[in-house]
């Protein structure tokens, strides 16, 4: 088994700010369980029978983030999965699309 991932950040201003409150991050994530080690009898299988022995997993994530005040953050974010079989939505699919929003208060 192996894994990577990679980030890519860029920092920027917002319509009518005057400092850099803003940023737009991607991340790329690779995951290889070539023989089953880790993720075997956790991830569905589309049969039901057999086992799952190599499994492999992709994914994208962009995130928006955005800080209004010194002590507010504001973030969204949007994954997409894939994967070499169909793990996801009870082993229905081969892929899925994730959205998450979150207000982090920094003390």
């Amino acid at each position: 088994s192996y894994a990577f991932a990679g980030v890519v950040r860029q920092d920027f201003e917002m319509i009518g700010s005057e400092s850099k409150d803003s940023y737009l991050a991607v991340r790329g994530e690779f995951y290889d369980d070539e023989h089953g080690a880790t993720l075997l009898g956790v991830v569905p299988t589309t049969s039901g029978t057999g086992a799952l022995t190599e499994l492999e997993i992709w994914s994208v994530t962009a995130t928006l983030g955005w800080q209004p005040l010194a002590s507010l953050l504001l973030r969204s974010e949007v994954r997409y999965d894939m994967a070499n079989h169909k793990v996801y939505e009870s082993g229905d699919s081969a892929n899925q699309v994730t959205l998450g929003f979150d207000a982090t208060y920094l003390f």
